[in-house]
């Protein structure tokens, strides 16, 4: 079967179009596709319904303004001539093998994104542990965690100002987080851009390493329809000892402070199914 004119350098137009256009189309939809079936695609995903069907046209319409240009140029130098039916098939079956490779790209794309994504200790500096719920008699809820930030127009009245160690902090967000003291410079930064954008933020304080001055929790809600909530644990010098990805199936972004019979503090969050943190000197307790 004959995809492309055997005709060189006349063809030239339609190799670009094929080649390439074709080739970023064919990923493009792949890969939007696939997102809706083995990813989890934001709210408005649907608009990729409009948006390809515009980027297929421009794709084509671009390549072969740009073969035509190419077959211009080459046209001064290489006359017209009919190429092997040898050639024709090599260059045939390499653009079918080209698609293939490119619907393959498409889905590989948000496979990998998936696993980058998927719920898992991202950091451990060792000092602190997960804690089994049963291990541990609580005696109550000491802290709740504080609204700081919101992305959401309606929600902005709502956000919090935070003293943290009797400083007023405040977050900076866009690709990242940035801690900021009231004279705008970075306390401590997190860059969570292959993750998914920030949707709201809340934080806490607690105790670590015994010490005088508190660290800082942080739990991150990612975009609405990831599923998915970052916590980010400070110490008191705001250096990070431990981030993990979280799977999220609730609204509320509850994170709160629990103390057991000894006074000892405990991360208490629940976004999913209750899970409890504590500093690593309690490594009598089972993870």
């Amino acid at each position: 079967m004959k995809i492309f004119s055997d005709r060189y350098p006349t063809n030239i137009p339609y190799l670009v179009s094929g080649f390439i256009g074709v080739n970023l189309i064919v990923f493009g939809w792949t890969a939007f596709i696939a997102e809706i079936y083995i990813g989890r695609p934001s709210s408005t995903h649907c608009i990729g319904f409009i948006f390809l069907p515009v980027y297929t046209v421009l794709v084509l319409l671009i390549c072969f303004v740009v073969g035509l240009v190419v077959r211009f140029v080459v046209g001064k130098f290489v006359p017209s001539r009919i190429i092997t039916k040898r050639s024709n098939q090599i260059i045939n079956i390499s653009f079918v093998c080209s698609i293939i490779v490119a619907f393959l790209s498409g889905i590989l794309l948000i496979k990998y994104q998936e696993w980058v994504q998927r719920p898992h200790i991202i950091f451990d500096a060792g000092r602190i542990i997960k804690i089994n719920l049963s291990t541990i008699k609580i005696i109550k809820k000491t802290s709740e965690s504080k609204f700081v930030f919101t992305t959401y127009v309606d929600e902005k009245s709502e956000a919090e100002t935070f003293i943290w160690n009797g400083k007023k902090i405040h977050f900076a967000v866009g690709n990242s987080i940035a801690i900021r003291d009231e004279n705008e410079n970075n306390i401590a930064t997190a860059d969570l851009r292959k993750y998914d954008y920030i949707g709201r933020i809340h934080v806490i304080q607690l105790a670590i390493d015994n010490s005088a001055s508190k660290g800082l929790a942080v739990l991150v809600r990612l975009r609405a329809t990831s599923h998915r909530s970052m916590l980010l644990i400070y110490d008191s010098d705001a250096k990070l000892v431990y981030q993990e990805l979280l799977n999220r199936n609730k609204n509320e972004n509850i994170m709160n402070i629990n103390t057991d019979v000894s006074g000892k503090e405990y991360i208490y969050v629940d976004i999913d199914k209750p899970i409890m943190y504590s500093t690593i000197e309690n490594e009598n307790y089972k993870k």
